[in-house]
């Protein structure tokens, strides 16, 4: 049980491998900030998110938004 509502699963990548490399990408962005006193000394700036975002969509071929992926920065 989840609560309340319903899900509406989204696809955050267009396949398992795409998926792989995507969770790359996102382990480079993490680097020195893994944990939230790191985060808060090395923040992302809007130009590495904006880069990371745009490699996100590219190896989805543009097929997805990465809202998902962008979420995670946060």
């Amino acid at each position: 049980m989840h609560g309340d509502g319903s899900w509406d699963p989204v696809p955050v990548a267009i396949s398992l491998r795409v998926f792989a490399k995507c969770l790359e990408e996102f382990a480079r962005i993490s680097k020195g900030r893994t944990f939230p006193v790191e985060l808060e000394n090395n923040p992302v700036t809007d130009e590495e998110r904006g880069v990371f975002l745009a490699r996100i969509a590219e190896l989805n071929n543009n097929q997805l938004e990465p809202d998902f992926w962008g979420v995670l920065l946060e």
